[in-house]
Protein backbone atom coordinates (compact mmCIF):
# COMPACT_ATOMS: atom_id res chain seq x y z
CA UNK A 1 0.00 0.00 0.00
CA UNK A 2 1.21 3.31 -0.82
CA UNK A 3 0.37 5.09 2.30
CA UNK A 4 2.71 2.95 4.16
CA UNK A 5 5.65 4.39 2.25
CA UNK A 6 4.56 7.54 1.71
CA UNK A 7 2.53 8.57 4.69
CA UNK A 8 0.23 11.40 4.11
CA UNK A 9 2.07 13.17 1.27
CA UNK A 10 0.04 10.20 -0.58
CA UNK A 11 -2.92 12.88 -0.48
CA UNK A 12 -0.84 15.35 -2.52
CA UNK A 13 -1.60 13.50 -5.94
CA UNK A 14 -5.80 13.72 -5.27
CA UNK A 15 -7.25 16.77 -6.69
CA UNK A 16 -10.09 16.17 -3.63
CA UNK A 17 -7.33 15.48 -1.11
CA UNK A 18 -7.24 12.93 1.48
CA UNK A 19 -10.85 13.15 2.45
CA UNK A 20 -11.94 13.43 -1.28
CA UNK A 21 -9.99 10.56 -2.01
CA UNK A 22 -11.76 8.82 0.73
CA UNK A 23 -14.99 9.52 -0.17
CA UNK A 24 -14.45 8.46 -3.42
CA UNK A 25 -13.22 5.33 -2.92
CA UNK A 26 -16.30 4.58 -0.10
CA UNK A 27 -18.80 5.99 -2.66
CA UNK A 28 -17.39 3.44 -5.55
CA UNK A 29 -17.36 0.53 -2.77
CA UNK A 30 -21.19 1.44 -1.80
CA UNK A 31 -22.36 1.75 -5.08
CA UNK A 32 -20.69 -1.60 -6.17
CA UNK A 33 -21.47 -3.70 -3.34
CA UNK A 34 -24.76 -4.32 -5.12
CA UNK A 35 -23.79 -5.85 -8.07
CA UNK A 36 -23.14 -10.04 -7.67
CA UNK A 37 -20.68 -10.15 -10.36
CA UNK A 38 -18.27 -8.05 -8.70
CA UNK A 39 -18.71 -8.64 -5.10
CA UNK A 40 -15.47 -9.82 -4.54
CA UNK A 41 -13.60 -7.10 -6.30
CA UNK A 42 -16.03 -4.97 -4.63
CA UNK A 43 -15.02 -6.75 -1.09
CA UNK A 44 -11.32 -6.00 -1.70
CA UNK A 45 -11.81 -2.85 -2.47
CA UNK A 46 -13.90 -2.27 0.83
CA UNK A 47 -11.25 -4.25 2.78
CA UNK A 48 -7.93 -2.47 1.45
CA UNK A 49 -10.41 1.03 1.94
CA UNK A 50 -11.25 0.12 5.74
CA UNK A 51 -7.41 -0.31 6.32
CA UNK A 52 -6.78 2.74 4.63
CA UNK A 53 -8.93 4.55 6.64
CA UNK A 54 -7.85 2.99 9.98
CA UNK A 55 -4.25 4.22 9.23
CA UNK A 56 -5.18 7.97 7.76
CA UNK A 57 -8.35 8.71 8.91
CA UNK A 58 -8.47 7.43 12.81
CA UNK A 59 -10.99 4.76 11.21
CA UNK A 60 -13.81 7.27 10.18
CA UNK A 61 -14.88 6.71 6.63
CA UNK A 62 -15.77 9.94 5.00
CA UNK A 63 -19.47 10.47 4.51
CA UNK A 64 -19.43 13.35 2.15
CA UNK A 65 -17.59 14.72 -0.36
CA UNK A 66 -15.24 17.69 0.48
CA UNK A 67 -16.44 20.97 -0.36
CA UNK A 68 -14.21 22.69 -2.92
CA UNK A 69 -11.40 24.80 -1.06
CA UNK A 70 -10.29 26.89 -4.07
CA UNK A 71 -12.44 28.36 -7.01
CA UNK A 72 -11.33 27.34 -9.99
CA UNK A 73 -9.35 30.07 -12.02
CA UNK A 74 -10.93 31.56 -14.91
CA UNK A 75 -8.90 32.21 -17.82
CA UNK A 76 -8.26 35.82 -19.15
CA UNK A 77 -7.22 36.48 -22.95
Amino acid sequence: MAYRREGENLWSRFNGGKQGALWYYRALVDTFSGARRIQPLAQEIDRVLTELELLSNKGIPVKAPPSLRKPLKSRTS
